[in-house]
């Protein structure tokens, strides 16, 4: 499954258990970019658009703590807000078939 993909079927709801899997599945991956494709996870932070300024200082105050399930949370979190505002200003199909196009 592609990246972007995996991001958008984040649900706040899923069972926790599924959530610490992915999020397993996620740091991997960013563990992944960091060792070989460094560009290639600058890019991702900015597509999803984690805050720049949240990571540094993140990453500051966890100096010690391994950067990829740090990085992969973020990530994680980002991606249940969009899914959040998407439930939240998503409008249900019209009713009647006259107001469908």
């Amino acid at each position: 499954m592609e990246l972007t993909t995996f991001l958008q079927n984040i649900d706040a709801a899923m069972p926790e258990a599924e959530k610490e899997k992915r999020l397993q599945q996620l740091t991997q991956y960013i563990n992944m970019l960091i060792a070989t494709d460094f560009n290639q996870l600058v890019q991702l932070l900015y597509t999803v658009d984690v805050a720049e300024q949240k990571l540094k200082r993140l990453l500051q105050e966890q100096s010690g703590q391994d950067a990829a399930p740090l990085i992969a949370r973020l990530l994680w979190e980002r991606a249940e807000e969009k899914a959040r505002s998407r439930r939240q200003f998503s409008q249900p199909p019209p009713q009647d078939d006259a107001e469908r196009w």
